[in-house]
């Protein structure tokens, strides 16, 4: 008979590790570790698949349009012009930079248009043209109070008398004599027929012309 030789029991896993060097082991767990993290960041290839086969869609939100209203129309200005002495209805469209067939067609538009003709000295004629340089309106202010307005309907012009009312105030005015009454009360704008009006009611009383001095 053959002698009896025992089974050798088989090592377990950790038996088998503990027979290789400690540093081994370490570097071994290093790599597995490393090769376990890249193959979670890797994607699957159906999941990459998945994700490049989606169209990329964005949504847009639409947007309310909204039609700008239009702006309104701006008021051309008036140009003022100071009739001066010698000055005549050419001569001052001329400097509004109109001319004589402007002058022609608002003189014969209406029988009131033609007091255009009759201009003194002192007054105002005030021009509203187009952008285009068309005669639109014209103001022609006879005086603070009374005002001639000439406005273009179609190919015609209408004619309106503007009238304002005046404001009385009482005011004080001193001026110091040099030469004369007249001279000094002129400086401070008193007008002429004001003071011919002074001298005639305090004439009895004062002599304006040997009394009075400088």
């Amino acid at each position: 008979m053959l002698p009896y030789k025992p089974q050798q029991q088989p090592k377990g896993f950790s038996q088998i590790l503990a027979q290789f060097p400690r540093k081994h082991l370490a570097l071994a767990g290093s790599f597995v570790a490393a090769i376990f993290v890249t193959l979670l960041l890797i994607p699957s290839e159906k999941a990459e698949a998945k994700r490049t086969s989606q169209p990329l869609s964005l949504e847009i939100t639409p947007q309310t349009s909204l039609t700008p209203e239009p702006e309104p129309a701006l008021e051309q200005p008036w140009a003022m012009i100071k009739v001066q002495k010698g000055d005549n209805l050419s001569k001052i469209f001329m400097r509004a930079k109109l001319d004589s067939g402007d002058v022609h067609e608002i003189v014969n538009s209406s029988t009131q248009a033609k007091r255009l003709t009759r201009i003194y000295p002192g007054q105002t004629m005030a021009f509203q043209l187009s952008p285009e340089g068309k005669l639109q309106a014209l103001k022609h202010i006879l005086d603070p109070l009374n005002t001639t307005l000439y406005e273009r309907k179609d190919n015609d012009f209408t004619v309106s008398q503007l009238t304002r009312e005046p404001e009385l105030r009482q005011v004080w005015k001193t001026a110091t004599i040099s030469s004369s009454l007249y001279k000094a009360a002129y400086a401070i704008d008193i007008d002429q027929n004001l003071i011919m009006e002074m001298a005639n009611i305090f004439g009895g009383v004062v002599d304006f012309v040997y009394d009075v001095r400088a």
